[in-house]
């Protein structure tokens, strides 16, 4: 089950993104998230107008390979439909093809390439766009 998180969440998804990010967010990034109901994920989505930004999206190593990321993204693109969104898009490295696929199995397309976006290590960051619910 996917729901809004809590306040009470923001810890637990703050130790989540040190285990899952070489540069976790701080607790002031966080605003607007859907998090799976026994907190083993999240995916936070930012809307700008018609405008939809995923920002992370983080499963505990543990559970991954269960359907929960799929789960997550379906979420948001039920959101995007229902709030008529023009798009909704993300950045994703380069070498991360689990998540490059998952993102093509809900109809992301590849529009673009950001050089040397990410640190820790550096690497490229693919621009990943899904459009026309």
């Amino acid at each position: 089950m996917v729901r809004s998180a809590l306040i009470s969440d923001v810890p637990w998804i703050l130790q989540l993104d040190k285990e899952c990010f070489s540069m976790p967010r701080n607790k002031i990034d966080y605003r607007d998230f859907f998090v799976d109901s026994n907190l083993r994920g999240y995916i936070d989505i930012k809307t700008v107008i018609d405008e939809g930004y995923i920002g992370n999206i983080a499963v505990k190593p543990e559970y991954r390979r269960q359907g929960i990321a799929d789960e997550l993204i379906s979420a948001v693109i039920n959101k995007a439909k229902s709030e008529k969104l023009a798009f909704v898009t993300l950045e994703v490295r380069a070498s991360n093809s689990a998540a490059i696929g998952l993102y093509l199995k809900h109809g992301f397309k590849e529009e673009g390439r950001i050089k040397n976006y990410y640190f820790d290590p550096r690497e490229d960051a693919l621009i990943m766009t899904v459009r026309n619910f």
